[in-house]
């Protein structure tokens, strides 16, 4: 307070009140209220207009993440309402939060605070159970064995692959498909999961003879079952290869062999000399 003349210059305020060292810390200064005149004119009092300052708090984890963030105010003490942060054991710990990184504090200035971790070693099982051997389990077809399929027949040829244990995994140890004992190009057939499921497109069919056929399904882990199956000809045969035809024999039931033939033919040449020297001795 201070007394002035009638129309006289107001005194002049204060430049910055923020250096004033009772000036509570936090607000910044915005001016005075009211406007200050030019001239005194009569008494008047002119109050500080002061605004918080916002301060922000980071929160992130050990991987520097940021798990949220809060706006607050000087002398406020921070506090975090996320969700508890978690990291994922490894093949030797797990971890559990322990705290944040620096010790928390009242809200001078923006902060930053990471979690922290405690660990726990894992128990070494001294006795742990032994990995499956491969006795323990085999691949076999459950469906599509002696399937048949006629030529230019627009169907095609499905096979299941079973496992005979744990058979949700069949698919994922899949590797191939032969036939005939050569592997065959993927566009050839589709695979799909359920077991393992190999379905022959018409296509790939129409390409092989008219006859018996393998197909075998290949797996990294074990046996590589196989399935059979028939390619019939557009009326639906099986035509018999030439080489595999039999002799035309009279079926006797008897086994057929050439040492036995020869004492027949000798007696019956032996029978035909008799004859003939009979009726030379007539004439």
């Amino acid at each position: 307070m201070k007394d002035i003349d009638y129309n006289t210059a107001t005194p002049e305020a204060p430049k910055n009140p923020e250096d004033d060292a009772n000036h509570d810390p936090g607000y910044t200064f915005l001016g005075w209220d009211p406007e200050v005149a030019d001239n005194v004119t009569e008494d008047a009092t002119y109050t500080a207009m002061w605004e918080p300052i916002e301060y922000t708090v980071t929160w992130v984890d050990e991987d520097g993440t940021v798990l949220g963030t809060d706006t607050m105010y000087y002398g406020d003490m921070p506090e975090y309402t996320g969700d508890t942060p978690t990291k994922p054991a490894d093949d030797e710990y797990t971890y559990t939060f322990d705290g944040w990184t620096p010790k928390i504090v009242a809200v001078t200035q923006d902060a930053t605070y990471k979690a922290v971790y405690a660990r726990k070693a894992i128990p070494v099982d001294p006795d742990p159970e032994p990995e499956p051997t491969p006795a323990d389990f085999f691949y076999y077809c459950s469906d599509g064995d002696g399937s048949k399929w006629v030529k230019d027949s627009s169907a095609s040829l499905q096979f299941t692959f079973k496992r005979s244990v744990d058979d949700s995994v069949t698919f994922s140890h899949y590797t191939d498909v032969k036939v005939d004992g050569k592997v065959i190009d993927p566009s050839n057939y589709t695979a799909r999961e359920g077991s393992a499921i190999i379905t022959l497109k018409p296509s790939f069919l129409q390409t092989l003879s008219v006859g018996d056929h393998t197909i075998t399904c290949m797996f990294d882990d074990k046996n590589d079952p196989s399935a059979t199956f028939t390619v019939l000809d557009a009326q639906g045969k099986k035509v018999v290869p030439e080489t595999s035809r039999k002799p035309l024999l009279p079926d006797t039931g008897d086994p057929f062999t050439v040492a036995g033939l020869v004492p027949g033919l000798l007696a019956a040449a032996g029978m035909m000399g008799v004859g003939l020297s009979r009726k030379r001795k007539e004439h």
